[in-house]
């Protein structure tokens, strides 16, 4: 079989670079599979990359491990999505791998363990011409963090980046008109602060909202926490940081709970969407759980 680890080496600043060289390396001699290292450029690189591996060999199938943070599984995933020949793998190199923490039991970083292990099933979100592999979001937090991404330049910072865009988008909070159909069934239309469409359960470095949604059952879990002050959210927070607020009766009058196959969402204005945490702005979106999509690598527990 072969093997392709798609490497961003600017992820996580690079910090993980030495071990995974080593590794890499050091793989070679452990296995009788082709292995191929491939060094992104940019972004959507590791995207079109994929596709082109795709594109010239059709008839085997391959494994490629986005080596990287949650972006570079992203773009790894939107690159494999439409082709049934291809397995992903993921080795965690980046500064934050939210997926991975579905799966806390497995060692990810051992590239002996990941080709000898074996793959599942597992849903993907479908969110018009993108691809989802964890969790989709819109509103207050993915404001949050499109803003950060654009203060880092500034702040030099992550940590101080995300602090000062909470602080904007605390003192200037807007909220999203917006009509949402689950399964064809109207069941939200009015202003909404957040919105937050699972795969997984985790998003955001620290962020669990979600709790014991599974990532084969062709479900996505849907939260939308409707137009209530920051204070009245802040309030929450903490509960809704470790998934008690998810399908909690406690907390109806300020949370719209559902689960579905397809989501549809309409808005007079553009939304701020996160994808796995890459940011695009749409007034109207549709989300389809693609059952047993994905081919995952789980690596082999020694």
């Amino acid at each position: 079989m072969k093997r392709y680890f798609i490497y961003n080496p600017i992820a996580g600043s690079g910090k993980k670079e030495e071990i995974f060289k080593k590794s890499f390396n050091e793989l070679q001699n452990k296995t009788s599979d082709e292995i191929i290292l491939y060094n992104t450029t940019g972004v959507g690189d590791a995207t079109r990359f994929c596709k082109e591996v795709l594109k010239n060999n059709q008839d085997e199938l391959i494994a490629f491990y986005a080596c990287g943070g949650d972006g570079t599984t992203n773009e790894v995933v939107n690159g494999i999505a439409e082709a049934d020949n291809a397995i992903l793998g993921i080795v965690p190199t980046g500064s934050c791998n939210d997926f991975l923490k579905n799966y806390p039991d497995f060692d990810f970083m051992n590239l002996e363990s990941q080709i000898n292990g074996d793959y599942v099933n597992i849903d993907l979100l479908k969110v018009d011409d993108y691809y989802c592999l964890n969790l989709c979001n819109i509103g207050f937090d993915a404001k949050v963090n499109y803003d950060q991404i654009q203060l880092r330049s500034k702040y030099k910072n992550v940590k101080k980046a995300y602090n000062k865009a909470i602080i904007k988008n605390v003192l200037h909070k807007t909220t999203d008109k917006v009509k949402v159909k689950v399964d064809g069934q109207l069941i939200y239309d009015s202003k909404a602060l957040l919105m937050a469409f699972g795969n997984g359960e985790h998003y955001g470095g620290s962020f669990q909202p979600f709790s014991n949604t599974k990532l084969d059952d062709g479900i996505i879990d849907i939260m939308i926490v409707k137009n209530v002050s920051i204070l009245k959210f802040i309030s929450i927070i903490g509960k809704y940081k470790i998934g008690q607020v998810y399908n909690n009766p406690k907390y109806q009058k300020i949370v719209t709970f559902a689960k579905g196959k397809v989501v549809e969402i309409e808005s007079d204005k553009d939304l701020t969407v996160c994808l796995d945490g890459e940011t695009i702005f749409k007034k109207e979106l549709k989300l389809i759980n693609l059952e047993k999509k994905i081919k995952f690598i789980l690596p082999k527990n020694k």
